[in-house]
């Protein structure tokens, strides 16, 4: 009979239990993640009380029909054009749409709106929701 030989892996490969796993790079990384979620932390702070600050604008064909501020947790059915409605819940500090008489509802898909400058628009209703941020400080953007 004859007989097989198995070849056996070479013995230089250098087992984990033999090196360091991290090094001073990985240390370093590991330090500024860290380090960049500490920074983050005061400005999701300062970003959940503008929730405070803020109010909620409705306009229907550019004139402004409603106001109210977006820490005031309530359910509003809005009247649009053409005799449709679109139903606005505002609840911690977030506001959304989450009933439409339009066609499309794309304004129920976009989401939540909570900070200032963000806006909902329903064209076919000629609503825009707009949260106004009462913030000296909140700036969008500046030109010169």
């Amino acid at each position: 009979m004859a007989q097989i030989r198995l070849k056996t892996p070479k013995k230089n490969l250098v087992s984990f239990s033999s090196k360091k796993m991290l090094t001073k790079i990985d240390k370093f990384i590991i330090f500024l993640i860290i380090l960049a979620a500490l920074a983050s932390f005061p400005l999701s702070m300062s970003a959940s009380s503008s929730a405070q600050s803020s109010k909620l604008v409705v306009y229907r064909d550019g004139k402004k029909i409603m106001s109210t501020k977006l820490y005031e947790d309530k359910v509003v059915k809005i009247k649009g054009y053409n005799g449709g409605y679109c139903r606005l819940i505002i609840k911690n500090g977030e506001a959304r749409i989450v009933k439409s008489t339009c066609a499309q509802k794309i304004c129920q898909k976009q989401g939540r709106i909570s900070q200032g400058g963000q806006t909902i628009i329903c064209a076919p209703m000629r609503l825009l929701y707009k949260v106004e941020s009462q913030n000296a400080d909140s700036l969008d953007a500046v030109n010169e």
